[in-house]
């Protein structure tokens, strides 16, 4: 069948210039005029995907791989989509192998979902064989570092590094990324050993510095990382860095100020909780205009009949293959689902998604005033859409962080079965979840300003940016969807 050439340039045009809503249009047209040609639906799949509409992107691609079957960028991009919305990606990586057997994005997609799929040895040996393979190929050494870690053995993160560095020393992106893997884990004093071997191969950088200072500060060394501090650079997430550092040391008015230099630039977003904290701790009026208000927080009850709980409820809980939490997240003793789980296609799913999208419409209707000089207040509420979806499962004992969102607008705890017993809020609060509070580390005496009892049910909506964490409990476990939200004007 013969294509439209002008209808090709125009979606070849913006899909060069990114424009995927233009996109969008010129692919449908190219559908319209040759239904039976592969290409629009290929570029309309390309156009749902970056405008997170990932299921209506699958089905793009499913129509043009019946047109293309042996088509392997089709069946790769098929299987991402698969594997980004939590779905069983495995059958689609092997269709996108055997049309390109020797392709190493696919063979690496591949082992990834034979992990996700319950198959950790096979998969990590697979992974394993690629990295070391592939030893400049910084991207094969890190995702078997994080799935090491997810299958725990996180004591083995470093090795394919080290093992790829021996034969590219002269590569700065494997020391750097090791690095920042280390930091991940929370292994500071080891992170601070490869930034000193980094240095005697690379010699002086201004990311050594500032990664320098970071570790020192993590591992108590107030000292070292004051120094460190003093050279390194101005950018937002130094100075982010730089507060979070401060309200360590108790210098409450230096973190104040390093976290506003940091949230006057857009990519700040992450010093706006070491700044709350330092208003807090400052008795500075403003804290209660940045998260004092209630309204910012919603506890709604998404009216599902118990049954269809309970059905979803062991359907997600199927879905937990992990033995570990994935590297750089806010679990402590627990598993998250890979993917976007508010994106796969079960019917249990689907209701849910419904359930939450009306309860977030409700939860936006009712904020205060627009305030162009809040950082939540300021955002557009004509629309959002749902920006990562995953599901917690916390076991004994187990607990969340105190942590951000930094990418998120609103963000949520949407609960789904819950332990035994959990705090009564008079004499404790075991598995609540509580806001404010700085991650223990920091040593800050600051308790939590708001908790939410959890039930089933329940779905709790707050600010991406504001500190938010849970309390240990003692017995049986305690399954979450979560879900962040942006403006659909972002």
């Amino acid at each position: 069948m013969i294509l439209n050439l002008a209808l090709v340039e125009k979606a070849e045009t913006a899909l060069a210039k990114g424009d995927f809503a233009m996109l969008r249009t010129a692919a449908q047209a190219l559908i319209d005029a040759a239904p039976d040609a592969p290409r629009g639906w290929h570029l309309l799949g390309i156009a749902l995907r970056q405008m997170h509409e990932l299921g209506p992107a699958a089905d793009a691609i499913d129509r043009a791989t019946a047109l293309a079957p042996t088509s392997a960028p089709l069946l790769h991009l098929r299987a991402l989509l698969e594997a980004e919305r939590g779905g069983p990606s495995l059958p689609f990586y092997t269709l996108a192998r055997a049309a390109a057997p020797d392709d190493p994005e696919i063979a690496l997609g591949e082992a990834v979902a034979l992990c996700e799929a319950g198959n950790i040895d096979q998969g990590l040996d697979t992974l394993d064989a690629i990295s070391a393979t592939h030893p400049a190929w910084v991207k094969a050494h890190a995702t078997l570092a994080k799935l090491l870690w997810e299958s725990g053995r996180g004591a083995d993160l470093a090795a394919p590094f080290h093992r790829a560095i021996r034969h590219r020393p002269d590569n700065p992106d494997l020391h750097t990324t090791l690095i920042a893997l280390l930091m991940q884990a929370g292994r500071y004093g080891d992170a601070l050993n490869e930034i000193h071997a980094a240095r005697q191969a690379f010699g002086a950088a201004a990311w050594f510095d500032e990664a320098e200072a970071v570790c020192a500060s993590e591992t108590g060394q107030i000292a070292r990382a004051d120094r460190a501090f003093g050279i390194a650079g101005d950018t937002p997430g130094v100075n982010a860095a730089r507060a979070r550092h401060a309200l360590r040391a108790g210098r409450f008015d230096e973190a104040a100020v390093a976290a506003e230099q940091a949230v006057a630039h857009p990519q700040g977003k992450a010093a706006w909780p070491y700044l709350a904290a330092a208003w807090r701790l400052l008795d500075d009026p403003r804290w209660a205009w940045l998260e004092g208000d209630s309204r910012l927080f919603g506890a709604i009850d998404l009216g599902i009949a118990p049954r269809d709980l309970e059905a979803i409820a062991a359907l997600v809980r199927s879905l937990h293959t992990a033995r570990q939490a994935p590297l750089d997240q806010s679990l402590r003793l627990g598993t998250q689902t890979p993917g976007s789980i508010l994106d796969r296609p079960e019917p249990e799913l689907r209701l849910l998604r419904e359930a939450a999208r009306d309860a977030v419409h409700a939860h936006l209707a009712q904020l205060p005033s627009p305030d162009p000089r809040h950082p939540v207040l300021r955002e557009a509420r004509d629309g959002f859409r749902f920006a990562g979806s995953w599901s917690s499962l916390l076991e004994p004992h187990g607990y969340h962080t105190s942590h951000i969102h930094p990418a998120g607008w609103f963000s949520s705890a949407l609960y789904l079965a819950l332990p035994p017993s959990t705090g009564d809020g008079a004499t404790g609060f075991d598995g609540w979840l509580q806001f404010g509070a700085p991650p223990a580390e920091l040593n800050v005496d600051l308790p939590p300003f708001r908790r939410v009892e959890p039930r089933p049910g329940l779905l709790a909506l707050f600010p991406s940016i504001t500190w938010h964490g849970t309390v240990p409990f003692a017995t049986g476990e305690r399954l979450t969807i979560a879900f962040d939200v942006v403006s659909a004007a972002s």
